[in-house]
């Protein structure tokens, strides 16, 4: 009985042995080899991206990729949910980009932790749903543009440049950054039900942005320095308020808006060109006396102090 304990006992160890030897030779380092979704992906490298001549955004951004760093291109024909992964061939995945300007069958993209760009995304049309972005991207590069389902979008602090993207989307209604952000630049044009714009981190530039946007009330809760040709065109913006120092607003926050408020905690450098054509604007608080030219002309409601006869 003893010596058929031991011999069963050695056959349990071996085919033990054997199950463990056989789970390790499926991958490299004790982890689990990863399955790459064929149908909707396929993969290039930053290399061959320079050499077929096509610039790119992120590339310019990031010079410390290497070119062996791996890019994940979403095809033309892809549906459903799409999830791009960390990594592929046992390298980084750097970026996402897109084979199709648009994608009514693609219903959701998640970024796996480590992906840091996505451009050239669903630049025309997109019935993307759900957006989840982790907290490895730094940049959105010409993406998400006349989308008609996406409705919120949070940015993680990691994220530095949002550029020509999420324009004309016709159901965003909320945004909101948390970090650093370096620059936005061309992005959020003509969303017409965005009304909520929490920007919860500083933000070094926004250009170009905003434009004829449904936003109703502006709130740059840390430093903020450059607002050049911004938030013109708001048809439902009531207030703005600047918590820390803003460095310049040129070209912005003017024409056809419910502007009625604006405060400054501190003073701008300076303000040029700004909050002209606000029919509802009465109340300006400049946090002090920054040098302002040909800004607050054509507000029926408001006339800038006189400076004092010297």
């Amino acid at each position: 009985m003893k010596k058929a304990l031991s011999v069963l006992l050695a056959v349990i160890l071996v085919i033990g042995t054997l199950t463990l030897a056989a789970c390790g030779s499926s991958d490299s380092g004790g982890k689990k080899e990863q399955k790459v979704d064929e149908k909707n992906l396929s993969f290039t490298t930053v290399g061959e991206l320079k050499s077929a001549g096509t610039e790119y955004d992120f590339i310019a951004a990031e010079r410390k990729l290497e070119d062996d760093a791996a890019v994940c291109v979403i095809k033309a024909d892809a549906e459903g949910e799409i999830t791009v992964p960390a990594q592929y061939d046992g390298k980084d995945v750097a970026a996402v980009i897109s084979e199709s300007q648009s994608s009514d069958r693609l219903t959701s993209l998640t970024l796996e932790n480590g992906v840091s760009y996505i451009e050239n995304c669903f630049t025309e049309s997109s019935s993307v749903q759900a957006l989840t972005l982790p907290a490895s991207v730094k940049g959105v590069y010409h993406s998400f543009n006349s989308n008609s389902a996406l409705r919120e979008v949070s940015f993680p602090t990691s994220v530095k440049y949002i550029v020509g993207s999420f324009c004309s989307c016709s159901a965003l209604e909320k945004i909101e950054t948390t970090g650093y952000v370096y620059g936005i630049r061309e992005s959020f044009l003509s969303d017409a039900a965005l009304a909520d714009v929490t920007f919860s981190g500083a933000i070094q530039k926004i250009e170009n942005s905003f434009d004829k946007s449904g936003v109703t009330s502006v709130t740059f809760s840390e430093n903020v320095h450059d607002v050049i040709e911004s938030f013109s065109e708001c048809a439902a913006l009531t207030s703005l308020n600047v918590e820390q120092i803003a460095n310049t607003f040129k070209k912005s926050f003017c024409k056809d808006s419910k502007l009625e408020s604006v405060k400054f905690a501190q003073s701008a450098e300076s303000i040029l060109y700004s909050f002209n054509d606000n029919d509802a604007l009465s109340k300006v608080d400049l946090g002090g006396e920054p040098p302002i030219t040909d800004s607050f002309l054509n507000c029926p409601n408001y006339t800038l102090p006189q400076a004092p006869a010297q």
